[in-house]
């Protein structure tokens, strides 16, 4: 380089300010992939609910076994269980099928669904559970009416992409 004549090139300061804008913005990046990453996990989750309460339903209709759907007490899981209805099918324990949710991810219910044989209705008024994943202001309410047997999943609180928003929360 001759003296006088201003080098070519960039100072370590620019190569440094722009490294911390890549490293910046590569973060928020990977922040937004983890959130949507969760938001499709629990709409996954929130379907293969749906698909098993509408097996529950399906299973007890024009048989002589009802089926329970149950959720764990640590909400980590829920089970299909099968029961004769004239039996207490509180202490139901031919297990029909068990779900365990990833650590992230809780389901809650106030109760129990259960579809009492043979018409598979269930045995009390509507009712509905709540996934929640850990970090996440997002909760789906995956509910049955019980006139018509319909399975719904819908939006609580903070809108889920594709969920309708529910009218009452969890």
């Amino acid at each position: 380089m001759r003296a006088g004549v201003p080098g070519r090139g960039f100072t370590i300061i620019e190569l440094m300010v722009t490294a911390a804008v890549i490293i910046i913005l590569t973060l928020g990046a990977v922040s937004g992939l983890r959130s949507l990453q969760t938001q499709r996990q629990l709409q996954g989750l929130a379907q293969s609910l749906v698909a098993d309460l509408n097996l529950a339903r399906t299973s007890a209709l024009g048989t002589t076994q009802s089926i329970i759907v149950t959720t764990a007490a640590n909400g980590q899981g829920y089970r299909l269980l099968r029961c004769n209805p004239a039996a207490d099918c509180s202490t139901a324990t031919d297990t029909v099928k068990a779900v365990d949710l990833p650590p992230s991810v809780s389901v809650t219910a106030a109760r129990s669904f259960e579809f009492v044989a043979p018409k598979a209705m269930l045995a009390s008024a509507s009712q509905s559970a709540c996934l929640r994943a850990a970090g996440s202001t997002t909760v789906l309410k995956v509910g049955v009416d019980n006139a018509v047997g319909k399975v719904t999943i819908c939006s609580v609180g903070t809108a889920a992409p594709g969920f309708a928003a529910c009218s009452a929360g969890c």
